[in-house]
C-alpha cells in the first residue's frame, strides 16, 4: 500500500513537472523601460536569452547586446540554466525562481537575480508549407524583395535589391526606420551580408522555404521566420 502511494506521488510530481515544462516552452519578452529582455525556451530543453537597451530608454548609450544560450530544466519553483555567454564564452550554472500565471511569466533576472520581471508571450510567425532548403534550388531571385520578421529582439525588415544591395529597417517604434545597408550574396543556401558603415557581417543559412516565407539561422540555436511583403 505504501509503495503504491509513493509511486502515485512520484507520478503526480512528474506530471506537474511535464505540465510546467510544456507551459514554459515558447518565446517570452519583458521591457521595464530601461532594458528589454527576450528568452526562448525550446521543447528540446535548449534556450536562448537576449538582453539589450530598451527602445524606450531615455538614456543615449552604445551597449552590446547580452546573449546567453544553453539548456534548461525545471526543479521545483526554479528553472535551472546551464548557460554560455556568447561574447565571453563564459559558462555558468544559474537557478532562477519563476511563476506562471494567466499567460504571464514572472522570472528572476539572469544578470540581477534580486530582481524579477514579468514576461509576456511573444507570438512569432510560422512558415506554412515549409520545405527544406536542401530540396530546393535556390538562386538570387529567391531573396529579391522585402521580408519582414522578428530578428534578434527587433521587428525588422530586409529589402534585397537586384544590384546585391540590402537595406535594413526597424519597426520597433511603430514606423519603418532605416538603420543600415549592406551588400549581399547567395552561395548555395548561405546568405552573406557585409555592412557598408562598419565591419559588421551577417551570415544566414536558409533552413527552409515556403510559398511566401523563409526560415533562416544565424549559425546559433535560433531560427527566424521572415515573411515576404513585396
Amino acid at each position: 500500500m505504501l509503495t503504491r502511494f509513493a509511486a502515485a506521488v512520484v507520478c503526480i510530481v512528474t506530471q506537474q513537472v511535464f505540465a510546467e515544462s510544456a507551459s514554459l516552452v515558447g518565446s517570452w519578452h519583458a521591457d521595464d523601460g530601461r532594458t528589454y529582455y527576450e528568452v526562448h525556451f525550446r521543447p528540446d530543453h535548449t534556450f536562448t536569452l537576449f538582453a539589450r537597451m530598451s527602445t524606450r530608454n531615455p538614456l543615449l548609450a552604445v551597449a552590446q547586446m547580452g546573449e546567453e544560450f544553453g539548456t534548461w530544466q525545471i526543479a521545483g519553483d526554479r528553472v535551472v540554466l546551464e548557460s554560455t555567454e556568447v561574447s565571453r564564452k563564459r559558462q555558468s550554472h544559474v537557478s532562477l525562481r519563476f511563476r506562471l500565471t494567466d499567460g504571464s511569466l514572472r522570472l528572476q533576472r539572469f544578470y540581477d537575480t534580486p530582481r524579477a520581471d514579468t514576461y509576456r508571450r511573444l507570438h512569432l510567425p510560422v512558415c506554412a508549407e515549409l520545405r527544406s532548403a536542401a530540396h530546393n534550388t535556390l538562386d538570387e531571385r529567391t531573396l529579391i524583395g522585402r521580408w519582414r520578421g522578428h530578428y534578434r529582439t527587433h521587428d525588422a525588415e530586409f529589402a534585397f535589391q537586384p544590384d546585391r544591395r540590402v537595406d535594413f529597417y526597424s519597426w520597433d517604434l511603430g514606423s519603418r526606420r532605416k538603420f543600415s545597408e549592406a551588400t549581399w550574396r547567395l552561395r548555395k543556401d548561405v546568405v552573406s551580408m557585409k555592412a557598408h558603415q562598419d565591419d559588421g557581417h551577417i551570415t544566414w543559412r536558409i533552413l527552409g522555404v515556403g510559398r511566401s516565407c523563409i526560415v533562416v539561422s544565424d549559425r546559433s540555436d535560433m531560427s527566424y521566420t521572415l515573411q515576404r511583403i513585396e
